[in-house]
């Protein structure tokens, strides 16, 4: 049924664990994310970055967030400014970096935890989820301050496109 949502909480102050790492499933069954493919040009040394956040997304097997702690100890030893290069928002910030050539983050950091943005855009989600649009509630103490949209499509079964309203609501009705 188009138009329906679902509101899932992501609290701030959690110690969850999943396979050992401080993670929370935000009960989004995630089939399938799909491969990064770097544009034509110049390598920006990052490209394996990406493809290895989207691969363990994948293997997750669902809509993930993790704590920061976590994503830093794992990339350690992938290459410097790597969490940075996966996280920053801003347009201009990333244009600080000239070594960066995609514009647009594969996740973004709220609190202390790492939320999935452009490395889901087209994934596939299970048959069986038919939310139009996925409401990540994030919360400290049980009190909202923030929210993640992901906007899917449930005839494809498949979230299109990710946004951060960075504490603010939408100005139009979603």
């Amino acid at each position: 049924m188009p138009g329906r949502k679902i509101v899932v909480p992501a609290e701030v102050e959690s110690n969850e664990r999943h396979s050992g790492i401080r993670a929370q499933y935000l009960g989004v069954p995630i089939y399938k994310v799909r491969n990064y493919v770097p544009p034509p040009g110049i390598d920006d040394g990052f490209h394996d970055v990406r493809k290895w956040y989207r691969s363990n997304i994948g293997a997750m097997g669902g809509l993930y967030v993790l704590h920061k702690s976590e994503l830093q100890k794992q990339l350690a030893n992938v290459r410097a400014g790597a969490l940075e290069y996966l996280t920053t928002e801003d347009e201009a910030k990333r244009a600080l970096h000239p070594d960066w050539l995609e514009p647009d983050n594969e996740a973004l950091e709220i609190s202390e935890w790492i939320f999935p943005a452009h490395a889901i855009d087209n994934a596939i989600l299970a048959q069986d989820f038919d939310y139009q649009i996925i409401i990540v509630s994030v919360t400290k103490n049980e009190k909202e301050f923030d929210r993640v949209y992901y906007f899917t499509d449930p005839h494809e079964h498949m979230i299109k496109y990710s946004h951060h309203f960075r504490g603010r609501r939408p100005v139009s009705k979603v």
